[in-house]
């Protein structure tokens, strides 16, 4: 489940279950963190977030079935209040683009020549740079690919009413009336996550495979960190971080 997508319950069983990493204290420090990085969905510069989920993300229920119906509501309500920068894409369970969605994966571009398509790979203990660039555009295709095969944002709602409905049987929780159609079934959704700052783009298709696309301009504001929920974030430092590792200049 993105992390932008991820409501606070959601987020604090995963990091303190037996197979998180946090402590109780460090979680409540990252649960914070992440909701603060959440409030960039608002605001006039909100970012344009498209996440792409296997219908399986919707029903896996580790946490019980309360957390997890909890947390389909919380992305509905994000969907619902964000009908032009939100867009979540579900595919079904046996559509064989679920094949494709084998880890979380970031693909970055930037506007110089000088810096190609670089890759990011991200689980829970650890991140890895990937700079071949036959890999990068391997990975890009793919997302384009598994993009385009989606269903639109109006039947993924209808699964995400569907995983409801089944973990509800589960859990004994009183169903929620059905709510009439919603604005972000009739419109045409955004392709891209793009966070609305000068000299930089990014877009991200997250959960199972991601994309951040970003343009570095030096001397320009974009080129400097910025923070989001209390986390630096400079592309660049990592990218000369992970060379410096390797001994590269």
């Amino acid at each position: 489940m993105p992390a932008m997508l991820q409501a606070p319950d959601y987020m604090r069983a995963l990091m303190t279950s037996p197979y998180g990493v946090r402590s109780a204290v460090e979680a409540d420090k990252y649960v914070e963190a992440r909701m603060r990085r959440q409030k960039r969905l608002d605001g006039p510069d909100a970012v344009h977030f498209t996440a792409m989920l296997t219908e399986a993300v919707l029903l896996q229920h580790p946490w019980g079935p309360k957390v997890q119906i909890a947390q389909l509501r919380h992305i509905k309500s994000l969907i619902e209040a964000h009908p032009d920068t939100v867009d979540v894409r579900v595919i079904p369970l046996g559509a064989p683009e679920c094949a494709a969605l084998s880890g979380n994966v970031y693909l970055l571009d930037f506007e110089s020549c000088w810096l190609p398509t670089v890759a990011w790979f991200e689980n829970a203990l650890f991140g890895a740079l990937v700079e071949d660039p036959v890999q990068a555009r391997n990975l890009n295709y793919v997302y384009n690919n598994v993009f385009a095969a989606m269903p639109d944002q109006g039947r993924s709602l209808d699964l995400i009413d569907q995983a409801v409905h089944t973990l509800t049987s589960l859990a004994g929780v009183p169903a929620r009336p059905a709510r009439g159609s919603s604005p972000a079934s009739r419109r045409k959704p955004p392709t891209a996550w793009r966070f609305a700052l000068p000299g930089m783009r990014c877009s991200s298709a997250t959960a199972n495979i991601c994309e951040i696309r970003g343009t570095i301009r030096r001397g320009s504001r974009s080129s400097r960190s910025r923070r989001c929920g209390g986390v630096p974030f400079s592309p660049m430092r990592s990218i000369r971080a992970s060379r410096r590792s390797r001994g590269c200049r």
